[in-house]
């Protein structure tokens, strides 16, 4: 039986974030020089949080560390602040990877190493015999060569995928070499690349579509979408933030919370703007505030039903959470809200809550 993935995409920019995100990708990897500032591309933080994406920051790639010219904790610090999700490259040193899940998760992307005989990814060479650490890692592999010809290196992925789940990594996966389907490889191989490694006894959590400095991801998409929809038809999309598969919640101390959910009005026509509201009580019906919910609806995606996030809201002073959004044709939606554990309180969701928003009265 097939599980889902994660699919990811890198590149310079997205031209158009939400298209990508309606074909089921959840994580956007930024690529930006080595020892740019730490503030640099926030706007991309923010553009990704609205959509209810991951921002993910790669910053050290083609032998130029991430934070070069910078005191690496507190570089990684001031990322973390900003609200990205995770970091990282194929260039960082041990002390640099250290800083990075000091302070949020590490994103490895492998690498090349001595052509198909290797690959330099850091827990196969440089971290040997180490462990993930702090907010953990996720290890995404090249699964190709460029420097000595151009073709996928499995044994070496293979090899590599083992090496990272031995040193702890939560999440290992894929990296597709976005130009690859130009020397004609297709679906297949990372097929057979992944089957193999799950035969080794790691499950393969995604894929991560590969272009660099200069690239839009719309346009690196739209090249190897035959690829991505081929791999989803086997392995769903997951659709839950980096962020939020990370979250390690406390346990429950047996609290349990209300959460309610309604919207202003359910018919409503699409020139209007629709409210939805939520609010969160504890036990004794005092309002809890200052508390992420996320609000999520279903979408039929080519490869099957899947249930994705517009968007987190935290609660104001009244507990209350409120989602705006703006009809354009005759539908229904059904909109859930979830609050994921914290503070001791249990996790709760609410939903499903049906809006129609229909074509504009007569009148």
């Amino acid at each position: 039986m097939t599980h889902s993935m994660i699919y990811g995409i890198a590149g310079a920019y997205a031209s158009n974030m939400a298209a990508l995100k309606a074909a089921g990708i959840i994580d956007f990897h930024l690529v930006i020089p080595g020892g740019a500032a730490p503030t640099t591309s926030s706007n991309f933080v923010t553009q990704c949080n609205d959509l209810g994406v991951s921002p993910v920051l790669n910053n050290g790639n083609d032998g130029i560390s991430g934070c070069a010219g910078y005191d690496p904790n507190s570089y990684y610090k001031q990322v973390a602040d900003l609200g990205w999700h995770a970091a990282g490259g194929e260039s960082e040193p041990n002390g640099e990877w250290k800083a990075i899940m000091n302070n949020l998760v590490g994103m490895d992307y492998g690498g090349e190493w001595n052509c198909c005989n290797d690959l330099s990814n850091i827990w196969v060479h440089q971290m040997a015999g180490e462990k993930v650490t702090g907010k953990g890692m996720c290890a995404y592999l090249e699964t190709y060569v460029g420097v000595c010809g151009v073709y996928l290196c499995p044994d070496a992925v293979v090899k590599a995928a083992v090496a990272c789940k031995n040193a702890g990594c939560k999440e290992v996966g894929l990296m597709i070499g976005g130009w690859m389907v130009n020397h004609g490889i297709g679906a297949q191989p990372y097929i057979d690349i992944i089957q193999r490694i799950e035969a080794a006894g790691v499950t393969v959590s995604g894929v991560v579509l590969w272009w660099g400095h200069g690239s839009d991801m719309n346009n690196t998409y739209n090249v190897n979408a035959g690829i991505i929809r081929a791999l989803q038809a086997v392995w769903p999309p997951e659709m839950t933030t980096l962020k939020n598969r990370f979250t390690q919640p406390p346990e429950p101390v047996g609290k349990e919370v209300q959460l309610n959910m309604w919207v202003v009005d359910q018919q409503v026509d699409v020139s209007e703007d629709v409210a939805m509201g939520g609010r969160l009580i504890d036990p004794d019906g005092t309002p809890i505030a200052g508390q992420s919910v996320e609000v999520l609806h279903y979408v039929n995606y080519d490869t099957g039903r899947t249930l994705v996030q517009d968007g987190e809201k935290t609660t104001d002073d009244k507990g209350e959470v409120w989602y705006w959004f703006h009809g354009t044709r005759h539908y229904v939606l059904s909109y859930y809200l979830h609050f994921i554990a914290a503070n001791g309180y249990k996790e709760q969701w609410a939903g499903p809550l049906d809006i129609y928003v229909h074509q504009p009265r007569a009148d």
